[in-house]
């Protein structure tokens, strides 16, 4: 992607390449105009999933969403729930950056279109990415115990799960809760009860 100060002097380039004659001034405007509403556009479009890295680990994130975009796994604007905390395209990410570098990921599951819908509603029909992050403590970086019909399920088995059989959903974020289903606070636990 040319940044804004390589599309002005491919102008220039090119307006002398075509032999364009304008009178100076005006030339000069109309450059000065053009220039200032690429930087605004540039401003504007910076990608709401991109890392805080520079270079190509800046994409990661961007890469992954558009391989499993084409798969039909995920959208192109996906929920995504880093330790916990959901960040959705439009809301989360829409005026604030993805404050997360590279380094920082440490497992991303992907939960195909079915699966996300089933469990976080009409917002997951564009799919979720889960992000665990190196952190741990306060910031817990651990996925969620799933429990299907009292029973633990790894993220494989429910990317399997027909989400018609699926009656509720019960998410379990307090701690003295959790405590009854495990040892592991601030994890959080979904319970799933399936229809028979």
């Amino acid at each position: 992607m040319a940044n804004a100060a390589q599309l002005y002097k491919l102008i220039i380039l090119q307006r002398i390449d075509n032999n364009i004659s304008i009178e100076r001034n005006c030339n000069m405007k109309h450059i000065q105009i053009l220039f200032l509403v690429l930087l605004l556009f540039a401003g504007c479009t910076g990608n709401r999933y991109a890392l805080m890295n520079k270079g190509d680990s800046r994409h990661f994130l961007e890469n992954i969403i558009l391989r499993e975009s084409k798969t039909k796994h995920i959208s192109k604007k996906p929920i995504l729930v880093i330790d916990g905390k959901p960040r959705r395209y439009n809301v989360e990410l829409k005026n604030k950056k993805l404050e997360m570098y590279r380094y920082e990921i440490r497992n991303i599951d992907v939960l195909k279109l079915k699966t996300a819908v089933a469990i976080y509603g009409k917002e997951g029909e564009k799919g979720v990415l889960i992000i665990s992050s190196i952190y741990d403590g306060k910031n817990a970086s651990r996925n969620p115990l799933w429990l299907v019909d009292g029973k633990v399920w790894s993220k494989e088995q429910l990317d399997t799960l027909n989400p018609k059989r699926i009656e509720t959903v019960d998410i379990i974020k307090n701690k003295k809760d959790e405590a009854k289903y495990t040892d592991d606070s601030g994890r959080g636990v979904i319970l799933i009860k399936l229809k028979y």
